[in-house]
């Protein structure tokens, strides 16, 4: 399973401003103003930790990933740094 969550095409949310060097095994999903992401993430050289982001009330198209984004390398900063 695990394999097939770091193969994910969707990589606007968690993973979008992390270090190219992370991988993150995750899985997004929307619908009418909804969006999430949930993930596994490896930083190298740490250990890897779970984020679980879930938005409403924003575009699902827009908004909503660049928020998970930013909060995703905020937590990253904070956890790795």
């Amino acid at each position: 399973m695990i394999a097939i969550l770091l193969q994910q095409q969707h990589n606007e949310g968690i993973p979008a401003q992390l270090p190219e060097d992370v991988r993150v095994a995750h899985k997004t999903g929307w619908i009418d103003k909804v969006y999430h992401d949930a993930a596994i993430v490896y930083p190298p050289k740490h250990t890897p930790y779970i984020m679980v982001i879930l938005t409403s009330g924003l575009s699902e198209k827009d908004e909503a990933p660049a928020l998970v984004a930013a909060l995703s390398a905020a937590i990253y900063s904070q956890l790795i740094t």
